[in-house]
C-alpha cells in the first residue's frame, strides 16, 4: 500500500485541480503460413486445461498427431511430411486441409558433436596444470613531452602466457583490445597500429594527461585485482613522455589448459565427418545449414559456414590453420584453398561418400534408411593419421601404427574398398594402436544418431577394430572395440546401441562431480537469438570444480573444455560496452573453439512446425494470436514461441467448425488444449532441469520479471543481427545503469573487478503465486541469489557475475553486477522466480546458508512435483490430480497412477488455467487483466497519468466509462453505482504505471495483435 497511496492522493488532487474552469491539458486446403510472423498478445491463457502428454520418441510423435490426438507438436516436423504433394492425405503437413504448418524458420539452436575434455581420449590426457600469472607493469623510461603540467604514455600490451608482445591471433581477426588510463583524467584508446592502417601493433599512445599517477587497464585482457593497483600504476610526470610494458595474461580464472596432445586428437576427429555433404545429402532435400562454428546462422555472429547458401565461410587462414600438419604430402596450394559447393575446417576432400563406399562401415549401412554421405575420403582419414602419430616429443598423441614399419599411407591403403568388394571386410590391416576405450553416446535422433555413428565407425577403423570390433587388424589389438557404446551395449561394450534423452541426462549433463562417465556424445542445443551462449556454455568457470570455478553437479560446461584463450574473448564479448563489441568477442571465441578443436559443430535446421488448423487464426484479417510461429523456435518445447503459443491458443470457431470430426480443438472437448512432449522429462527441479522438454512445463509454472517478444525484435539491414524486444512482465519498469570506478566482487566466484552495473526492478502491484501468497521483492533476491549459489543447472551463468541483490522495499528490488554486457538485462529478467516461503528452506543447507550443504535444491534425486512443492506464480497451475492441491502432483503415469518429475512414455502433465494470473485472461471478467485494461481508458498498453487525470477529472460524477455501475463492460470494483467512486479511483491508482507491452508503445513492439485490450477494443485492434 506504500507506493499506492500517493497515486491516490495525486489523483484526488488532480479531481481538484481539473474542477477548476482552465484549459487541460477458412481454406480448402492446408494452411501454410502466410505472414511472417505470426501475431500474438502478451496475455492469457486462453485454454482452462493443458495436458502434456509424453510419446518418448519422436516419430509416434507425429503418428498420434495424424490421427487428430494432438493440438500443438513439441518438435519440428519431418521434412518427409513437408516435401510432399498427395492430398487429403494427413501423412502431407502441407496440403492436408486440417493441418496448420508454420512457416520455415532457421533455428536458434545448434546440434554438435561434444568431446568430454576431462577424461583422457584414447588414453591422451587432454588438460594440464595452468598457473595464472600476475599482472603488472614492467620499468616505465621517461623523456620530455608534452607541455609544464602535463605527461604521455605509451603502452605496450605484453602477454606473458604467450611471451609476446599482443598484436591478433590473425590476420583474419580483428583486435577486439582497447587500453585505458584512469587517473586525474581518464582516457581510453585503441591499438596504435589499428588506428593508421588497420594491423595491430600492441603499442597504445595517449594523448598529454595532466601529470599524476595512473592505473593501467584494458578491456580484453588481465587486469590487476582492484586489491593490488599499485602494480598497474604508473606515474605520468610534468613534461614528460613515459613509456611502459602492461605484462597481462589470458583473461581467464582456469587453472587447466589444453594439451597440444588432446587438441591433435580432437582433430582426428573433426576429419572423420564431412559435415557439408552430410547436411546436404539428408533425406528430402537439404534441410540444414552446416555449420562451421558453435552458433546457427540464425544468430549472426559472424562467419563460420560449410554451406554458402546458409552464410560466409571462415577466413581463409582460419581454415588453413589446418595444413600444416600435412604439409609433408599435401601441398599448401591445394589444402582447403577450393571447393565448388564448401569450405569447412578439418575437410580436405569434399566428395560425397556413404557407408557402402566402406568396407568398415557396416554399422553405418544397418540403420534405418542409413545415411548417403557424410563419410571422410581416404583423403581426410589420412589427415587424422598424421594428427594421432604426432610424436610425443613434439607434443602431440605419439599412437604408434601397426605392424611395425606401416605408416599412415598403409592405414589409408587398407581403408579403401567398398562392402561390396569386401563383403567380410578385411583383417590383420595397418591401424593405430591403442589400449582404451572411449564411451560414446549416440542419441536416437536420425541425424545424430547417422553423424555419431559416421565418427564411430572411422574411430573404430583407425584404431583396428572396424566394424564395432567384427574385423580386427593386425596384432596388437589391445581392446574389442575403441568405441564403448555405453551402459545399455553389453560388454565389452561393442554392440551399437542409441539413447533418448532420459537414457543419459544424468550421465553427460549430470557430470559435474564425475567427469569421466563419457567422452563422446551426439549433442544439441535450444539457444537464444544472441550467440552469448559462447561464453555460458563453454568458459572455464562453469566447468564445475574441474577449472578452478564453483562446484555445479549439472554444470553448463558439461564438456569441460578449459581454455584461458578462449575465456578471455568470450568474457570480452559478454562484457562488452555494446552489442556490435559483443559480437565481435563472441566470434572471436568461436573460432578459438574451432581452432582447438573443442567439439564438432554439425548443422542447425531450416524447421518448421505443424499445429491443428482449428487453432490458427493468423488467416483472418487482422491476424490474431494463438500459435505464435516464434522466430528461431516455432512452437519447439520450452522455447519462446511454445511459451507464447501455450499462452495465447485460442480455438478459432470457424475453422474448428470446418474441421474433420478427429481434427477440432482438443478432440472436441472444449477448453482443452493438448500438447506432444517428443521425449521424457528427466528433472522438474527448476535448479536441476536441463532438457527442453524439462521446461516445457516449467516455464508454465514458474514465471520470469521479463519475457522476449517471441518474434524477437528488430533486425538490423546490414548485419542481420537482431534487437532482442524484452516486456516488462512481472515488472512495471527496471532500469540498468554502469559505473566505471566502483568495485563490484561477484557473490558465487569472488571475481573483483572495477565497475558495476546497478540494475532497479519495479515489481508489478498485482503479482500472486498459484496458493495466494503475494509476490515481492524478497521472492526475486531470494530467486536469484538460489540460481547463483545453489546453483541453477541452466541459469548459473545468468547470474554468475551478480554481487547481490536486495529488496529496497518489498516491490523493489536492486541488483548489482560486475562490470558491464549488452547481455544482462535477458539475464537477470529471465530467470525462475520461485516462492522464498516455499523453496527457501529448501534450498538452505544444514549448515543454515543458502546453498549449503545438504540443501535440497541441489539434490538432482530431490523431486518437487512428489513433494508438492510445484507452485510458481505462471500462468498455470499444477494441482494434486486426487486432491486438487496446488503444488502437485499434477503428472500420471501410464497407467493413470499419480507420477513423479520423470514422465515417459503414456505419461502426462496436467496443468490448469491460473485465473489470478496478473496477465490471465481474455474470456474471463474481474481478472487483473480485466481491470488493467479498463484502467487503461486510452488504450496504449499501459495506465499512465493521462488515465489518472481522466478518472480524476470524472470523480463523484456520473460517467459512462468509468463508473462500473454504469458499464456492462467494466469490472465489478466500484461501490456507488451512480456515481465515480473512490473504489474505481483506487483500482486505477493501484494499477498506474503498470502495462501489458511496457517499455515500449503498441506500435514498436514486433507482430503485437492489434486487440492489445481484448475487452475495450474491436477485433480489429484500437
Amino acid at each position: 500500500m506504500r507506493l499506492q497511496t500517493p497515486v491516490i492522493v495525486l489523483v484526488l488532487a488532480i479531481t481538484i485541480l481539473t474542477a477548476l474552469p482552465g484549459a487541460y491539458i477458412r481454406s480448402v486446403h492446408a494452411v501454410d503460413q502466410l505472414v511472417t510472423p505470426t501475431a500474438w498478445s502478451p496475455f492469457g491463457p486462453a485454454t482452462d486445461t493443458l495436458v502434456m502428454q509424453f510419446y518418448s520418441d519422436f516419430s509416434t510423435t507425429f503418428q498420434h498427431f495424424q490421427s487428430g490426438e494432438i493440438d500443438v507438436t513439441d518438435w519440428p516436423a519431418f521434412n518427409t511430411n513437408i516435401q510432399c504433394t498427395t492430398t487429403n492425405d494427413p501423412n502431407c503437413y502441407h496440403t492436408f486441409s486440417d493441418f496448420f504448418l508454420g512457416t520455415q524458420t532457421t533455428e536458434y539452436g545448434i546440434f554438435q558433436l561434444d568431446i568430454n575434455s576431462h577424461p583422457a581420449l584414447f588414453g591422451v590426457s587432454q588438460l594440464t596444470a595452468r598457473v595464472k600469472p600476475a599482472v603488472s607493469l614492467g620499468t616505465p623510461t621517461s623523456g620530455t613531452g608534452c607541455t609544464p603540467g602535463f605527461g604521455s604514455v605509451t603502452v605496450t600490451l605484453f602477454n606473458t602466457e604467450t611471451g609476446a608482445i599482443v598484436t591478433r591471433d590473425s590476420a583474419s581477426l580483428p583486435s577486439l583490445n582497447n587500453m585505458t588510463i584512469s587517473g586525474p583524467q581518464t582516457f581510453t584508446t585503441m591499438d596504435s597500429g589499428a588506428k593508421a592502417n588497420g594491423t595491430p601493433n600492441g603499442v597504445y599512445v595517449f594523448p598529454c594527461a595532466l601529470q599524476g599517477s595512473y592505473v593501467v587497464s584494458n578491456n580484453v585482457f588481465a587486469n590487476c585485482l582492484p586489491s593490488a593497483q599499485a602494480t598497474c600504476t604508473v606515474s605520468i610526470g610534468s613534461n614528460t613522455a613515459t613509456t611502459v610494458q602492461f605484462n597481462s595474461a589470458w583473461n581467464s580464472p582456469s587453472n587447466q589448459q589444453p594439451t597440444a596432445a588432446g587438441v591433435d586428437v580432437r582433430r582426428a576427429i573433426l576429419h572423420l565427418l564431412n559435415r557439408h555433404q552430410f547436411t546436404a545429402s539428408q533425406p528430402a532435400g537439404n534441410i540444414m545449414a552446416c555449420d562451421d562454428v558453435f552458433a546457427p546462422p540464425s544468430q549472426k555472429v559472424g562467419t563460420g559456414f560449410c554451406n554458402p547458401a546458409d552464410g560466409q565461410p571462415l577466413p581463409s587462414d582460419i581454415l588453413q590453420a589446418d595444413c600444416a600438419a600435412h604439409a609433408a604430402w599435401l601441398p599448401a596450394i591445394t589444402c582447403n584453398t577450393d571447393y565448388a559447393n564448401s569450405h569447412e575446417s578439418y575437410l580436405l576432400n569434399d566428395t560425397s561418400l556413404g557407408p557402402s563406399s566402406y568396407w568398415w562401415a557396416k554399422q553405418g549401412s544397418a540403420l534405418p534408411a542409413p545415411e548417403t554421405a557424410g563419410y571422410p575420403s581416404i583423403t581426410d582419414l589420412r589427415a587424422a593419421c598424421d594428427y594421432l602419430i604426432i610424436p610425443t616429443s613434439a607434443g602431440g598423441p605419439g599412437f604408434s601404427i601397426t605392424p611395425s614399419g606401416a605408416t599412415c599411407v598403409d592405414v589409408v591403403l587398407a581403408a579403401e574398398g567398398t562392402q561390396a568388394q569386401f563383403p567380410t571386410g578385411k583383417t590383420n590391416y595397418a591401424h593405430l594402436v591403442t589400449s582404451t576405450q572411449v564411451v560414446t553416446y549416440i542419441r536416437t535422433h536420425n541425424p545424430r544418431r547417422d553423424f555419431g555413428q559416421t565418427i564411430a565407425d572411422g574411430l573404430n577403423f583407425l584404431f583396428g577394430t572396424a566394424n564395432n570390433g567384427a574385423n580386427l587388424g593386425a596384432a596388437p589389438t589391445n581392446v574389442p572395440c575403441a568405441i564403448n557404446y555405453g551402459f545399455k551395449s553389453p560388454s565389452p561394450g561393442c554392440t551399437a546401441q542409441y539413447y533418448t534423452i532420459g537414457d543419459i541426462a544424468s550421465i553427460i549433463f549430470g557430470d559435474g562431480f564425475k567427469p569421466d562417465g563419457w567422452g563422446l556424445y551426439t549433442g544439441g542445443y535450444n539457444l537464444t537469438p544472441t550467440p552469448d551462449h559462447l561464453y555460458a556454455l563453454v568458459h572455464s568457470q562453469f566447468a564445475s570444480n574441474v577449472c578452478g570455478g564453483p562446484g555445479a553437479d549439472f554444470p553448463n560446461n558439461y564438456r569441460f573444455f578449459c581454455d584461458p584463450r578462449y575465456d578471455t574473448y568470450s568474457a570480452a564479448g559478454e562484457f562488452a560496452i555494446n552489442a556490435q563489441k559483443g559480437y565481435a568477442g563472441l566470434w572471436q571465441a568461436a573460432v578459438q573453439g574451432v581452432l582447438q578443436a573443442a567439439g564438432a559443430p554439425v548443422f542447425s535446421r531450416y524447421e518448421q512446425f505443424v499445429a491443428l488448423k482449428s487453432w490458427d487464426w493468423q488467416s483472418n484479417a487482422p491476424q490474431h494470436s494463438s500459435l505464435a510461429n516464434g522466430r528461431g523456435t516455432g512452437f519447439e518445447a520450452g522455447s519462446q514461441g511454445g511459451l507464447i503459443s501455450l499462452l495465447n491458443m485460442r480455438c478459432n470457431p470457424t475453422a474448428n467448425a470446418a474441421a474433420g470430426t478427429a481434427y477440432k480443438c482438443g478432440g472436441g472437448t472444449s477448453g482443452l488444449l493438448r500438447r506432444s512432449e517428443s521425449q521424457d522429462t528427466d528433472n522438474l527441479n527448476p535448479f536441476q532441469a536441463t532438457t527442453v522438454w524439462d521446461f516445457d512445463p516449467i516455464l508454465e509454472i514458474w514465471d520470469t520479471m521479463l519475457q522476449l517478444n517471441p518474434n524477437v525484435g528488430p533486425v538490423d539491414s546490414v548485419t542481420g543481427q537482431v534487437t532482442e524486444q524484452f516486456v516488462d512482465w512481472m515488472t512495471n519498469s527496471h532500469t540498468q545503469s554502469f559505473n566505471p570506478t566502483e568495485v563490484c566482487t561477484a557473490l558465487a566466484t569472488g571475481i573483483s573487478t572495477v565497475g558495476c552495473t546497478t540494475q532497479i526492478w519495479h515489481l508489478r502491484p498485482d503479482l500472486k503465486f498459484h496458493d495466494g501468497t503475494p509476490v515481492t521483492a524478497a521472492d526475486i533476491v531470494f530467486s536469484l541469489k538460489a540460481a547463483d549459489l545453489v546453483p541453477s543447472a541452466i541459469f548459473a551463468p545468468s547470474v554468475a557475475n551478480m554481487q547481490d541483490a536486495i529488496a529496497l522495499d518489498s516491490s523493489t528490488v536492486q541488483v548489482k553486477l560486475i562490470l558491464q554486457s549488452p547481455f544482462y538485462e535477458g539475464n537477470i529478467g529471465g530467470v525462475p522466480i520461485l516462492p522464498v516461503s516455499r523453496w527457501g528452506p529448501l534450498c538452505t543447507g544444514t549448515d543454515g546458508k543458502l546453498g549449503g550443504v545438504g540443501n535440497r535444491c541441489g539434490d538432482i534425486t530431490f523431486d518437487p512435483m512428489a513433494a508438492g512443492d510445484m507452485i510458481g506464480s505462471g500462468p498455470f497451475i499444477c494441482k494434486n490430480i486426487t486432491t486438487g492441491v496446488v503444488g502437485g502432483t499434477c503428472s500420471r503415469n501410464a497407467d493413470g497412477s499419480a507420477g513423479t518429475m520423470v514422465v515417459s512414455f503414456g505419461g502426462s502433465i496436467t496443468l490448469n488455467r491460473n485465473r489470478n494470473y496478473m496477465r490471465c485472461c481474455a474470456d474471463v471478467p474481474n481478472t487483473s487483466l480485466h481491470k488493467l485494461s479498463w484502467a487503461d481508458r486510452n488504450n496504449d498498453g499501459i495506465v499512465n497519468i493521462l488515465d489518472v487525470a481522466d478518472i480524476a477529472f470524472h470523480f463523484g460524477q456520473a460517467d459512462t466509462y468509468w463508473n462500473t455501475g454504469q458499464s456492462s463492460l467494466a469490472p465489478n470494483v466500484g461501490t456507488d453505482p451512480a456515481v465515480v467512486d473512490i473504489g474505481e479511483v483506487a483500482t486505477v491508482a493501484f494499477y498506474f504505471g503498470a502495462g501489458v507491452q511496457t517499455p515500449f508503445t503498441p506500435s514498436q513492439v514486433n507482430a503485437l495483435d492489434p486487440q492489445i485490450d481484448p475487452y475495450f477494443c474491436p477485433i480489429a485492434g484500437c
